[in-house]
């Protein structure tokens, strides 16, 4: 079978682009352009048991303007439910503040392009990729070559003739490759995140509010939960997680007030690591130590176990905001992923404060 065949074999004929779904897991891979030669392209894509599949695909030609083009990238992703995007080393600082800017955390690829489509090739094979009904996508892929580089390296690449682009191959290629690489199962749905009757609860009265706070290096993230000592119910009332700034504690302290005034809550305080805690308590908040024993690592299935039982509950602005960074996704984090496993740790802190530290049957102490 030629290569043509097999492409055109995985090809959604009539097939544009595909809506996004509640329900779905979305991955989102973009090639950075600065504008003047080669197009800025993006894609989205999720995974259906062995099957990779692509929802949608931009291409922006040159000439553009790369902050029009993050703008424009950011709300699509956004529209997917997709917090995070990944990207080659290419453009460097330059494109991680703008998509970090609409809220769209920038991740750099440690694959390199060549070895993308390498990666790639089994599943285009194998018929386990789904593809749009793009043509310049199907005649990018169609025309990739191999060829030997310097020291004898196998290089897969577009054409070495003038005009020759490979962009939105590298993208969907890129999407595809991560979503194959990272084949962990889905411990909770946004079934379980919103309840049975698919909507959130309002921000409910409760006797207090409190924020759990956690850092990995220069990320930090806090969540906001809200209950009471005679409710079996926590609830998530917000979240977020930031690259560090002087700011932040004074935004937790005034965010953290604003919901004990919404909740008509008789109190409320901070739950963090001791090393934060002297940067808290000069914003006039109570604190409480999250004892040193506490590894987010190994409370995963009982934050899962608590979510699906309906325990715990995640009220409006928590889903709302959601939809930029998909706290959905909280319990299958990659342990490499400092913004990820900051808010990982906030979240599962918020559940200990609420159900008094019983995540472990025997608490131990790090060497």
């Amino acid at each position: 079978m030629s290569g043509q065949e097999v492409i055109d074999g995985c090809v959604a004929h009539g097939v544009f682009e595909l809506p996004p779904a509640a329900d779905v897991s979305y991955l989102g891979f973009v090639d950075p352009s600065g504008g003047a030669s080669d197009a800025m392209t993006l894609a989205i894509a999720h995974r259906v048991g062995d099957m990779v599949v692509l929802d949608a695909a931009r291409e922006i030609q040159p000439p553009f303007n790369p902050d029009a083009a993050t703008t424009e990238f950011s709300a699509l992703l956004k529209a997917y439910g997709v917090g995070k995007v990944i990207g080659d080393r290419y453009a460097g600082e330059w494109v991680r503040e703008p998509f970090r800017r609409h809220g769209v955390d920038y991740q750099l690829s440690e694959v390199s392009k060549s070895d993308i489509y390498r990666d790639a090739l089994p599943l285009f094979n194998a018929g386990r990729a789904q593809l749009l009904d793009l043509k310049r996508l199907v005649n990018q892929l169609c025309s990739l070559e191999r060829r030997t580089a310097r020291g004898g390296r196998d290089l897969i690449d577009h054409p070495q003739h003038p005009g020759a682009h490979d962009d939105l191959a590298n993208a969907v290629c890129g999407a595809f490759v991560m979503l194959e690489r990272d084949r962990r199962p889905q411990l909770i749905s946004v079934v379980d995140v919103v309840g049975v009757d698919g909507l959130p609860p309002p921000l409910p009265r409760s006797e207090y509010v409190f924020a759990a706070v956690w850092a990995e290096g220069a990320d930090v993230a806090v969540v906001y939960g809200a209950s009471s000592s005679w409710s079996k119910e926590l609830f998530v009332a917000d979240f977020d997680a930031v690259l560090y700034h002087g700011g932040f504690f004074g935004d937790l302290a005034t965010r953290l007030k604003e919901l004990e005034k919404a909740c008509q809550a008789q109190g409320c305080c901070v739950m963090a690591p001791g090393a934060l805690i002297r940067h808290i308590e000069p914003h006039g908040v109570m604190t409480r130590e999250i004892p040193d024993w506490f590894d987010p690592a190994e409370t995963l299935l009982f934050a899962a176990a608590c979510i699906k039982s309906g325990r715990i509950r995640f009220c409006q602005p928590t889903v709302d905001k959601m939809a930029i960074h998909p706290l959905g996704a909280a319990l299958s984090f990659k342990a490499d992923d400092p913004v990820e496993a900051a808010l990982q740790g906030a979240f599962l802190a918020a559940i200990s404060l609420k159900f008094d530290y019983q995540l472990s049957s025997k608490p131990k102490r790090r060497a």
